[in-house]
């Protein structure tokens, strides 16, 4: 509750006027709604709009942000994220009495609610207007999604390789690519695998985004192959290793790899917008091929 939006409207009487951001997806939300002119702080991984944060100090990644630099800012506010910013940050600010406002959208709908508390942050009309439009495209393409055929895919976050054999890190059903890619046709193959727990105790993981391996793809027998550019930058290059490796799967035989921009499909907030725009064009060229 001490970091929900509620509490953060009740310590301030106004819309605030310096505000740092921890989350990339945030600082481009703010920017895009109108509300720039209050972001005193951004990570090193905040690049949009590029031009516009050219000037704006940066406090360190967004899992390694510095505390020092973010006080040294003096901001009324601070925009984080569970996923993304680590709870020692968080007490640590909220000790020194600096208001923090952790938002976690794990859905679509959980993305727009999140601009949504942006508007009444500010208190702005124009940027309702802007969610209010995101929010009806959002709802037409819920209803036009019912009608889509639908594909299996498989999409990597995170590629590694441990004693010689190559796995990937990939994200189930409970979360925000998912929600989004299921609005374009998608099924994902492992969207109802959690990430094992390892052995001894005091760890803090994520289930949601299960370790999965080469047999456990074949297996899922995917339609498609998605590729995105971020977290793991995966490039053209990669789409000859997954042809060899799951050459028995519909993806490759139908040559359904794709390599998109992963802030499309992981950056909830006004990016919302090109995903809309720009998938659903992906997908139909993608079934015009049967």
């Amino acid at each position: 509750m001490k970091f929900s939006l509620d509490h953060v409207l009740a310590q301030l009487p106004r819309p605030p006027r310096r505000v740092v951001s921890l989350v990339p997806s945030y600082t481009e939300s703010l920017f895009e709604l109108g509300f720039g002119s209050s972001v005193v702080g951004i990570t090193d991984y905040c690049i949009h709009p590029s031009n516009a944060l050219k000037n704006i100090p940066r406090v360190g990644g967004p899992k390694n942000a510095r505390l020092e630099s973010i006080l040294s800012l003096e901001p009324e506010l601070v925009l984080a994220n569970p996923e993304e910013n680590p709870a020692d940050l968080v007490f640590a600010l909220f000790e020194k009495g600096i208001p923090v406002w952790v938002s976690f959208p794990q859905t679509v709908q959980d993305a727009i609610q999140f601009l949504w508390g942006l508007v009444d942050l500010y208190r702005d009309k124009q940027a309702a207007l802007k969610v209010r439009v995101l929010e009806q495209s959002w709802e037409f393409a819920r209803q036009v999604s019912e009608s889509l055929p639908r594909f299996r895919y498989f999409c990597p976050v995170w590629e590694e390789t441990l004693t010689g054999q190559i796995r990937w890190i990939t994200f189930n059903d409970q979360t925000y690519p998912a929600d989004l890619l299921s609005l374009f046709g998608g099924e994902n193959i492992f969207g109802a695998k959690q990430k094992e727990k390892p052995s001894g105790e005091g760890q803090d993981l994520d289930l949601r985004y299960p370790v999965v391996t080469p047999d456990e793809v074949c297996s899922g027998d995917p339609e498609v192959i998605l590729l995105p550019d971020e977290p793991f930058s995966f490039e053209s290059s990669a789409v000859e290793r997954f042809i060899k490796l799951f050459q028995n799967t519909p993806a490759v035989k139908k040559n359904r790899i794709w390599l998109i921009p992963g802030d499309t499909l992981f950056w909830y907030g006004v990016r919302l917008g090109k995903a809309l725009s720009d998938f659903p064009e992906v997908f139909s060229s993608l079934y015009s091929m049967e």
